[in-house]
């Protein structure tokens, strides 16, 4: 397989939910392809929630798996400002591997040596007992695979984890004008923002959401003709979440591709 099979593509994040990875053919239609030789993919998900403008609460998850081919998001790469109107599922599916690569996956940030257990059941690798990590802003995450052999090889990656989002002084949705998202940005080509303004039909319930990307400068202006379903849903069932993501990646050979993903949310309601 050459290194263009593996390539990495800009897509559109239409929701965290399709995770870091998308490793079978079936999972998020239309963000997998297929090729004629298989790939071997470990893909790693560290999720955070922030807890104020320097530090976030976070626990992170492993998958390793072969796959004729893969689609990986890349926050680099992902530069354009789009929005669309999706359905929001507050439930996100549970990603699973198909391969182990050694007994635990070493997991390091600041002076912090964790490690990543390997689930039987559930086919991949976690913090034992749900656990979950602190860290700063300006950290970095070290991940080490032992390997095995004849399987997936021993190698490691580092991020930058994801800066925790705190958002700024926003003016709640005004009928007939534009609503202006704000938050602390960081201007790193690197990272992405995600924002997703969710409502619903009924009270009590969240079906909807205006999904958009963003570059990370702090701001971004949702149309007044975009908000006229939000306008129309129960108060009770508006929020808007932001969502600081960032990307790593490396070709350990050919057919053989070591990615991680990084995230930071904050969510705040809408009354």
């Amino acid at each position: 397989m050459s290194t263009s099979q593996l390539r990495t593509r800009a897509l559109s994040l239409r929701a965290l939910a399709c995770a870091v990875l998308v490793p079978f053919a079936a999972a998020c239609g239309g963000l997998t392809d297929t090729s004629s030789e298989i790939g071997r993919y470990a893909a790693v998900t560290i999720t955070a929630r922030s807890t104020s403008a320097t530090a976030a609460t976070g626990t992170a998850t492993a998958i390793v798996f072969d796959s004729y081919s893969a689609l990986v998001p890349n926050s680099t790469l992902e530069r354009r400002e789009t929005c669309q109107v999706l359905t929001y599922t507050p439930t996100v599916n549970e990603l699973r591997g198909q391969l182990r690569a050694g007994n635990a996956v070493g997991f390091s940030v600041g002076a912090s040596n964790l490690s990543l257990e390997y689930d039987d059941n559930r086919m991949r690798y976690s913090l034992p007992a749900a656990g979950t990590f602190t860290y700063g802003r300006g950290d970095v995450a070290t991940i080490t695979i032992p390997g095995v052999a004849q399987g997936y090889p021993a190698s490691s990656i580092s991020v930058k984890l994801a800066e925790p989002v705190i958002p700024g002084a926003m003016v709640n949705p005004t009928p007939g004008l534009p609503f202006t998202v704000l938050w602390n940005e960081t201007g790193d080509p690197t990272a992405l923002v995600i924002i997703s303004l969710r409502y619903g039909s009924s009270a009590g319930s969240i079906g909807e959401q205006i999904y958009c990307t963003a570059t990370d400068d702090g701001q971004f202006e949702l149309s007044s003709s975009a908000l006229l379903s939000f306008h129309a849903s129960p108060a009770a069932t508006r929020n808007l979440s932001i969502t600081r993501f960032r990307t790593n990646q490396t070709l350990l050979d050919p057919r053989t591709l070591l990615h991680v993903g990084t995230s930071a949310d904050t969510v705040i309601a809408l009354r």
